[in-house]
């Protein structure tokens, strides 16, 4: 029988997290990410990734420190992409024309304002990150996005129910940036070539009782939305795990 991972939590500093500007412009988009990194005691391949996972949300002791029912029981795991290692991943924003989500000046395109999920839709770019009945939602495919970079992004653009939006496309694409980079790790083979090798998920959890389920994030309970993500970040090299969360307030909706 193979032996279940072993998990303790670890003090990881990020560097954006430090940096002025970026925790200006995350409470002005009001995104409060919460992070909780740990690390665990065998290697894991890419085959092992689901043990790991279950591993972790199956540890009482753990799910407590991040005041998580320790009676979860349903795990919804959708694995991301992490492909991207340039920022020109975003040009095909410039290239859309009718309407135009960004003028060449970086400026983002106004649309009739509109309201989903409780999000304020003013842009095109709101509009095409969210309605899949907009003339841009097939700017990317399906497969971007499930990147990594595109659904931090996403995030960082939609913000929070008190969200300050921005009328320049720069900002957001500073921010993307800036945080994926620290977020992720690269590697570089023999030849030279480097890629990424952090893996990527977006983790559902939830406590289901006589048909009723209730998700959780670390910090508690919390409201499915758009906006309420949990990243499970692995870096099998360091053997970490790194938890970003993000929670829509039910109260908002």
């Amino acid at each position: 029988m193979t032996e279940p991972f072993v998990f303790n939590k670890i003090d990881k500093q990020f560097a954006f997290l430090k940096n002025r500007e970026i925790l200006e412009k995350l409470q002005k988009w009001n995104l409060e990410l919460k992070f909780n990194t740990f690390n665990y005691d065998k290697p894991a391949d890419e085959i092992d990734m689901a043990r790991l996972i279950q591993n972790f949300f199956e540890d009482e002791k753990l799910l407590l420190s991040l005041q998580m029912d320790r009676y979860v029981n349903k795990i919804d795991v959708r694995q991301l992409n992490t492909d991207i290692m340039s920022m020109d991943f975003f040009d095909i924003l410039y290239k859309a024309s009718e309407p135009p989500v960004l003028r060449q000046t970086g400026h983002i395109v106004g649309c009739p304002p509109d309201v989903r999920n409780g999000v304020a839709v003013e842009d095109e770019l709101r509009k095409m990150l969210l309605d899949e009945e907009s003339e841009n939602y097939d700017l990317f495919k399906e497969d971007e996005r499930e990147e990594l970079i595109f659904e931090l992004f996403s995030s960082l653009v939609l913000g929070g129910p008190l969200c300050q939006y921005e009328d320049e496309i720069d900002q957001y694409f500073e921010t993307t940036k800036t945080i994926y980079k620290d977020l992720v790790a690269i590697k570089q083979n023999s030849a030279g070539v480097k890629d990424i090798r952090t893996a990527a998920f977006i983790v559902d959890v939830q406590k289901q009782k006589n048909c009723i389920s209730t998700h959780y994030q670390p910090g508690g309970a919390c409201h499915p939305h758009q906006q309420t993500k949990m990243f499970f970040l692995v870096d099998p090299f360091y053997r970490h795990i790194t938890i970003m969360s993000h929670e829509w307030p039910k109260n908002a909706l």
